[in-house]
């Protein structure tokens, strides 16, 4: 087994609720600071964005397909990097399924042990207060 430390991972959860209303619930940018942790404020596509080092305004794109439940958010940011968190809604015998990947760049073991645990219990976060929103 491979002991390597991986810069991503997929969190997923099942939500009990029709595919339409998930999918223009997600695609609703409106919606994002409901259930993000960082996207604290969105006006348009314009967002204050929160890096968990400090608020950022970031600019951004929802890239969406309704037929193959892709939900993808490009993201501009102030140095004109550009970053992108991938998810994908699929439909499920009961309600659907929210898979959320995120990737953090390439950096120092430690550092990168740490971002990801951090990473790990903020998306937790995210995805059960989506849940909580949808099924409410």
């Amino acid at each position: 087994m491979n002991n390597e430390i991986q810069n991503f991972k997929v969190l997923s959860i099942r939500i009990n609720t029709d595919y339409e209303t998930a999918f223009k619930y997600l695609t609703d940018n409106s919606k994002l600071p409901e259930w993000t942790n960082q996207f604290v404020e969105v006006d348009g596509n314009k967002a204050k964005f929160d890096t968990f080092n400090g608020i950022i305004d970031v600019e951004f794109e929802t890239i969406s397909s309704v037929e193959s439940g892709t939900i993808d958010w490009k993201l501009t940011l102030p140095d004109g990097s550009i970053g992108f968190a991938y998810s994908r809604l699929t439909r499920n015998i009961e309600g659907v399924i929210y898979a959320f990947n995120f990737i953090i760049p390439f950096m120092d073991a430690e550092e990168l042990e740490k971002a990801v645990a951090k990473q790990i219990d903020n998306i937790h976060n995210e995805l059960s207060k989506l849940k909580k929103a949808l099924e409410n």
